[in-house]
């Protein structure tokens, strides 16, 4: 089994519920991979907040593939959109997930992750 690596993003200011409810959360959705929290060389960014877009820029390493988290409240979709055009811009490939939509949560399970 694949560890994978997730960064949780929220802005500065946010509440330490706010990092504890996004890892419970991305257990409960990937449920066939051992998962470590980091911010360094991680394979997913999971944006729990808007906000978090400029925290995301050091982590990114232009020959790797990310796999970008949101959900529809706290402005976490503006903020992975933000950081998908970014890397568009660059060249790196990224995919966006909004894991409120039940249809992506079963892409995200049956993907070779």
């Amino acid at each position: 089994m694949k560890e994978l690596r997730v960064a949780l993003l929220a802005h500065i200011d946010a509440d330490e519920k706010i990092f504890q409810l996004g890892k419970e959360k991305i257990k409960f959705l990937i449920n066939k991979a051992e998962i470590e929290f980091s911010k360094s060389d991680p394979d997913i960014l999971y944006f729990l907040t808007g906000g978090s877009e400029q925290s995301v820029i050091p982590m990114i390493d232009k020959h790797k593939s990310y796999i970008l988290l949101s959900h529809t409240a706290d402005n976490s979709n503006a903020a992975a959109v933000e950081v998908l055009a970014y890397l568009k811009k660059r060249h790196i490939h990224g995919v966006l997930i909004n894991i409120d939509q039940p249809e992506n949560i079963s892409l995200l399970n049956q993907s070779n992750l």
